[in-house]
Order: structure tokens, then C-alpha cells, then sequence
């Protein structure tokens, strides 16, 4: 095995070890969330990137409701109800 190829492995086989290690870090951090992969479900690389919310936070869908003024409102939390239509302002 020539000495440039040896030198390639090695530099790869270290460049391996430490993303290895730099996931393992993360994962630990709870940064990188790994996919879990059940029947029937997909999953995004994208996903894996997110913190895992806390047990207690709340989140709404994001659509909308029209109000009568023409405006729009959108879902608060906990409930996720819609919020109030602001009252029509007449000068």
C-alpha cells in the first residue's frame, strides 16, 4: 500500500470518527433527533434538525379565520381557539 493511500485512509477514517462523535454530541443535547421509522410513516431529514419540544408547550395549526372587517386572526395557544375579530372602529 503506497503512503499516499495510507495517508487517505487514515485522514478519512478520522474525518468519520469525529462526525460520528460530533452526532453522538448533538444527539446528546438533544439538537439532532434521529428518525424513528414506523409502518406506514414518513419522515424528513429536515425533521431530524429540531429540538424536541417540552412536554408542556402547546402548538396550533397555522390557518386563519376571516373576520368581517376583512382581517385576519389566528389560532392562540392553549386552547387553540381562534383569537377575537378586532371591533369594528367607525370615526
Amino acid at each position: 500500500m503506497s503512503s499516499k493511500l495510507k495517508r487517505t485512509s487514515i485522514i478519512f477514517m478520522v474525518s468519520l470518527l469525529i462526525i460520528l462523535l460530533a452526532a453522538f454530541y448533538l444527539k446528546n443535547k438533544g439538537i439532532i433527533q434521529f428518525p424513528v421509522f414506523i409502518k406506514g410513516a414518513t419522515s424528513s431529514p429536515l425533521l431530524w434538525f429540531k429540538k424536541p419540544l417540552d412536554k408542556d408547550s402547546v402548538r396550533c395549526t397555522a390557518d386563519v379565520k376571516q373576520c368581517p372587517d376583512g382581517s385576519y386572526v389566528g389560532r392562540i395557544a392553549p386552547a387553540c381557539s381562534f383569537a377575537p375579530c378586532p371591533e369594528d372602529s367607525k370615526y
